[in-house]
């Protein structure tokens, strides 16, 4: 059971005198932890959570004192403060999960992925998920963090890689598959469709403008991230008005890919981005190739 089930699952409340409290994260969190005889995990978990609170105190003071890049300081405040509560107990399937798929997605991916689907990926951390279903898109680090640039991304753009280069995303730290090192749960990769011209222009520099889902959810071709998110990305969709279906396991999108590599599919939603003649929809194609059988991506 990962966290955010325990967490639906807890009916019970502790009493003192006439009023009854429910219990805070961390008592559940142990409770738990007793329960599956991972008190070691607790332990870390609290390690985890006083240095990230040590890192907020840090860089408030930074702030308040005036000391050196202020933007720098508030962009990694934010940035700590919004992982805090993601913290939790690490469990070992979660990181099994994590390790295998990180060495082995990126060749089921090609061995399923359609000639003719034209995506790119986006991968990034579980709290900057929830703040981009927030806000409604994937803005540029500098547009959106009081101009300061936390990555190389120019304003009105965005980092992506490509079918052909998504390993980038899944090897590097974009996506947090190795963020259980500081008791954070895996990120989610966005796969998104390229709009405009200018979006085929950046693909060699692993870029396109930046996505707003309010104006253009058909971008979304979908979320794949670890079992433990899965149902809350899910929640997240459905409050940003998108598809909570669109989110997926690891085997769950590979699988979606193995299906619509037999089907008609729209590869591509490309438009005359000086004109702004929009949903004018290219590409599709009818990949004819025998069906092969989806295989078994399970660890």
């Amino acid at each position: 059971m990962n966290f955010s089930e325990f967490l639906k699952r807890i009916k019970s409340f502790f009493t003192f005198g006439s009023k009854r409290i429910a219990p805070s994260k961390d008592e559940i969190l142990k409770a738990q932890c007793e329960k599956e005889g991972r008190q070691e995990d607790y332990e870390q978990y609290l390690a985890h959570k006083e240095s990230t609170m040590k890192d907020i105190e840090r860089f408030e003071g930074y702030i308040k004192k005036g000391t050196g890049d202020i933007k720098r300081w508030k962009y990694n405040l934010k940035k700590t403060q919004m992982s805090l509560e993601f913290i939790r107990p690490n469990d070992i399937d979660d990181i099994r999960e994590r390790d295998y798929w990180r060495n082995h997605f990126y060749e089921e991916f090609k061995s399923v992925v359609p000639k003719n689907l034209d995506l790119r990926f986006h991968g990034t951390s579980i709290y900057n998920t929830e703040a981009i279903l927030k806000s409604g898109g994937i803005f540029s680090s500098v547009d959106i963090n009081d101009g300061y640039r936390a990555s190389t991304d120019l304003s009105g753009e965005i980092s992506v890689t490509s079918v052909d280069t998504l390993d980038r995303t899944i090897q590097g730290w974009f996506a947090d598959f190795g963020a259980y090192k500081f008791g954070l749960p895996c990120g989610c990769v966005f796969a998104l469709y390229p709009r405009t011209a200018r979006d085929m222009e950046l693909k060699k520099q692993d870029a396109m403008e930046a996505v707003d889902f309010r104006k253009h959810p058909e971008q979304l071709y979908g979320i794949f991230t670890s079992k433990e998110n899965v149902e809350t990305v899910k929640v997240w969709l459905e409050n940003a008005g998108l598809d909570p279906s669109l989110c997926n396991d690891f085997i769950g999108f590979l699988h979606r890919l193995e299906t619509e590599k037999q089907s008609n599919f729209r590869s591509s939603i490309i438009t005359n981005n000086k004109n702004e003649q929009e949903g004018k929809d290219q590409f599709f194609q009818t990949n004819d190739e025998t069906k092969k059988n989806p295989g078994d991506f399970e660890r």
